[in-house]
């Protein structure tokens, strides 16, 4: 899933190459009800073993200063969107006593950035609620795992003010976040 329909039309041809069978859906996240229409049409034919919540989006403010539409669609995107996903599967999930839901947050939720005030926020409220969601669900036969990733070398981090320390290509974080799932 993602918003971009030409990236991900790109990222379904390079699964394709790699002989994975690829659906696609193009949902805006905070558009909740067709995303959680979306994610509960796809477990009824596909039961959902494992949810990786990726969204983020992330813009900078000025000494403090962000303005409260750009605030709203950071929460809305990172947080809420990622809520919506998981309740949206969970209930299957749940009955099948067996999944995995993995959420990324990021190094933001420990270490909050002064240019990223509400990423920062909606990181350390992922964390959160993974770890309460863990909590809940323990013994249930579903698994929530929190990925907290450093900085990556990618458009978003290219973007960032101040340092980046331990810069990490995507292909690298990926292989590191795949270990650990699968362990």
């Amino acid at each position: 899933m993602g918003r971009d329909a030409q990236r991900l039309a790109e990222a379904a041809g390079a699964a394709r190459a790699r002989g994975a069978e690829v659906e696609t859906a193009a949902v805006p996240l905070t558009e909740t009800a067709a995303l959680s229409r979306c994610l509960q049409e796809f477990d009824a034919a596909h039961p959902v073993d494992l949810l990786i919540a990726n969204a983020g989006v992330k813009t900078g403010n000025h000494g403090g200063i962000e303005p409260a539409v750009q605030a709203e669609r950071v929460i809305a995107v990172n947080l809420t969107a990622t809520i919506h996903a998981v309740q949206a599967l969970l209930p299957a999930m749940h009955a099948r006593r067996r999944g995995r839901i993995a959420i990324v947050g990021s190094l933001a939720a420990v270490a909050p950035h002064g240019d990223l005030l509400s990423y920062s926020a909606t990181k350390a409220g992922l964390q959160a609620y993974a770890t309460a969601l863990r909590r809940s669900l323990a013994g249930s036969g579903v698994g929530v795992t929190t990925v907290i990733p450093g900085f990556m070398d990618t458009p978003m981090t290219d973007r960032q003010k101040g340092p980046a320390p331990m810069l990490m290509p995507p292909a690298r974080a990926a292989r590191i976040v795949a270990r650990g799932l699968e362990q």
